[in-house]
């Protein structure tokens, strides 16, 4: 990626950051989009970099995002809060369901990373059924996917209404897949979730020049 000059004195810097809903499209599948690969570069760092960084093709990739609404610029830069990962999560899984009640798990062993508003038992079971249930979905790829066009990732326990009751949804980080598990309405619309991916993205996303 070649470097863009810095920008004169008379124009005002801003920062590329991504949004809510780019967090989500960067994680919501593993497909190396044009789009996907750009996100991730911008979440595997732990500041908000200039727009001045860029210049060329990359500049108009940005740009493109920025239209669509993945990406937005900000006049300050954003750095990810300090302190390890495991620090950050019991501030933010709280606020990703309306009642408060979250699990994070890594799919792949079926294990959980944290919870909050859960007993420790009810969150090791959740994470043993979000791995059950990622790899039926997996093995059922060719049906939901081709045959159905079913694009989402994600699973739901619905009640008669059709409403979730309890939804787990997947997160596609580099060769990791996590899950979310969220009783009640997630709340991924929020600077919490935005976070949340930023910290892992930048902890175990790959990013390949």
């Amino acid at each position: 990626m070649s470097l863009a000059p810095p920008p004169s004195e008379f124009e005002r810097e801003m920062f590329v950051s991504v949004t809510p809903a780019g967090c989500y499209y960067t994680i919501e599948g593993h497909d190396p989009t044009v789009a996907r690969q750009v996100l991730t570069r911008l979440l595997c760092a732990a500041t908000t970099p200039p727009l001045s960084l860029y210049e060329g093709t990359g500049r108009e990739e940005v740009m493109e995002l920025v239209k669509s609404g993945l990406v937005e610029l900000a006049n300050e830069p954003s750095t990810l809060p300090k302190g390890n990962f495991s620090t950050l999560l019991p501030n933010l899984l709280p606020a990703l369901s309306e009642r408060g009640r979250v699990v994070l798990t890594e799919s792949g062993q079926g294990l959980y990373i944290d919870y909050a508003g859960f007993e420790q038992h009810e969150a090791e079971e959740l994470a043993v059924l979000a791995a059950d249930l990622r790899a039926m979905a997996e093995k059922r790829q060719q049906l939901l996917e081709n045959q159905l066009n079913v694009r989402s990732q994600a699973f739901g326990i619905v009640d008669p209404a059709g409403n979730s009751e309890i939804g787990f949804w997947p997160l596609y980080i580099a060769n990791d897949v996590f899950t979310l598990i969220v009783l009640g309405i997630p709340k991924f619309n929020s600077k919490e979730f935005c976070t949340l991916i930023w910290a892992l993205t930048e902890r175990y996303g790959v990013v390949e020049d």
